[in-house]
């Protein structure tokens, strides 16, 4: 199954107390992460059914390197008098034939469905997963009941408790619409408890781990649960046998997949790659290696920032006509080659998560992005999201800060102390002077953005490129400010000296 080595603390991470999908990717930013640190995970997930279960497989590709232990009980949804056959006899021949039946069309579900419903046979068959089902009855009567039953209170009761090596506890409980469709876009929404965020959280996580050993131990008075009957443990463990290398429902897998030995001849090749973009004439070869195929203009404007590097320009096309293609072909060429070793890339910071996702699956360029916070830290995808502590939000070599921050008069010290080959501002109408001239000689009011990347930033690196596809906002001249800071033109004083 893997390495069997301690994972990390659930305390080593900073946790959002919600996770929202239409937000964040629930997926890669907690169930991964939070299975990745975890020895056990106890989960009461919803119907048994094939979405439903590969919707409770989330993150289990993170489980494999450690053996994780799962514990997972799905509802079944039979009719009373046979799930009564069951609570008094133990007869799970019609159990069975159920939840046959929800497995039987599983050869004809949609990719994601596929791969989370393979990933969890895979869990199933390495013995890394006990599966129960759960089956509804009246508190008071113990009599069988519908599983869609009002009575007693909500039935569809999604919730799991996480635990690391330390005894730390994840509390994760809300809401997931486990058709087709919603897996399909991971419709999620759930909030997050760490019992070691106070006494209150600590009584939280207490309850429900109780309520889960209870149903686990067929103790709770509205559920009968019973082990999963063994010819669907069989189907199940069939299904998982098909599957070559597990995957997450998105297709991605936590778990590397193991890759054979180079031949002498494959490493020969990889290592002409490698030094090709730094051999004469090669500064071309990132550009014509990278996984995209830019548009005709693309290719014009990426090859101009190449060839003449270290100049600094204006990128100012139309919106959506892929400023950000041109620049991350030119900055894929210029890193290769190694001409460019740090790059600092300063979006507004709604734009900067995109600005990673697009430079590190389009150019494969491993930026660090600055995270807001008390600490300074930068997350990293590889490609699931990753953070790491720094120094400094402008330390790394690849790095990616929002023009919030770089324009903040308490880091100016930190910029200052920062060299870059190329520095790149997104947006850059943001920097623009807050007074028109409107033909009239006045002094130019600059606001902080435009002072930082003029007083501090311009003067740190050797080529600085100012993106955006409106750099008139009200005046020509607000052109003109964002020209200068790329010392391509100069202003006349009255004694005929540069300005």
């Amino acid at each position: 199954m893997g390495s069997t080595d301690t994972p990390e603390s659930f305390q080593q991470r900073s946790w959002e107390p919600r996770y929202r999908s239409t937000t964040s990717d629930v997926l890669h930013d907690f169930y991964i992460p939070a299975l990745r640190s975890s020895v056990r995970y106890d989960r009461v997930a919803g119907y048994f059914r094939s979405t439903s279960l590969a919707a409770a497989s989330q993150g289990f590709s993170a489980l494999i390197e450690h053996q994780g232990r799962v514990r997972l009980v799905a509802g079944a949804d039979l009719d009373p008098k046979d799930a009564q056959v069951i609570f008094d006899h133990q007869d799970g021949g019609r159990l069975a034939e159920t939840l046959l039946a929800a497995l039987a069309d599983s050869q004809d579900q949609p990719e994601p469905v596929a791969n989370g419903l393979g990933l969890l046979a895979g869990m199933l068959k390495a013995g890394c997963l006990e599966l129960r089902v759960a089956l509804r009855r009246h508190r008071k009567t113990g009599a069988a009941i519908p599983y869609s039953s009002r009575v007693d209170g909500y039935v569809h009761e999604k919730w799991a408790v996480f635990y690391d090596a330390q005894g730390n506890r994840l509390i994760a409980e809300g809401s997931l619409n486990e058709s087709r469709t919603a897996l399909l876009i991971n419709a999620e929404n759930i909030g997050v408890h760490c019992d070691w965020w106070g006494t209150r959280e600590a009584a939280r996580a207490d309850s429900y781990a109780a309520d889960f050993e209870a149903i686990w131990a067929n103790q709770d008075p509205g559920l009968y649960v019973v082990d999963l009957p063994q010819a669907v443990r069989e189907r199940l463990i069939e299904i998982g046998s098909a599957v070559a290398q597990p995957k997450e429902i998105d297709g991605s897998s936590a778990h590397p997949p193991q890759v054979p030995r180079p031949t002498a001849l494959e490493w020969l090749k990889f290592a002409i790659l490698r030094e090709a973009p730094r051999m004469p004439n090669g500064r071309f070869v990132g550009m014509a290696t990278a996984p995209v195929e830019p548009w005709p203009h693309q290719a014009i404007v990426a090859r101009r920032l190449i060839a003449s590097y270290p100049y600094s320009f204006l990128l100012c096309d139309e919106v959506g006509l892929g400023k950000t293609i041109e620049a991350g072909l030119a900055l894929r060429s210029l890193i290769l080659s190694g001409l460019a070793r740090r790059v600092l890339i300063a979006p507004p910071a709604s734009l900067a998560r995109q600005w990673q996702s697009e430079l590190a699956t389009k150019f494969f360029l491993p930026f660090g992005r600055a995270l807001s916070g008390p600490q300074v830290r930068h997350a990293y995808l590889y490609p699931i999201e990753e953070q790491m502590p720094a120094k400094s939000v402008f330390a790394p070599a690849l790095v990616i800060v929002s023009t919030g921050l770089v324009r903040r008069k308490e880091r100016q010290r930190e910029l200052a102390a920062q060299t870059w080959d190329i520095a790149l501002v997104d947006e850059a109408h943001y920097a623009r002077r807050s007074n028109s001239t409107a033909g009239l000689v006045v002094q130019p009011k600059y606001g902080d953005l435009y002072r930082a990347v003029n007083q501090t930033l311009r003067a740190q690196t050797r080529a600085l490129w100012l993106a955006t596809a409106t750099p008139m906002q009200l005046d020509p001249i607000e052109v003109y400010d964002l020209f200068r800071l790329t010392r391509r033109v100069s202003v006349l004083c009255p004694s005929g000296k540069p300005a």
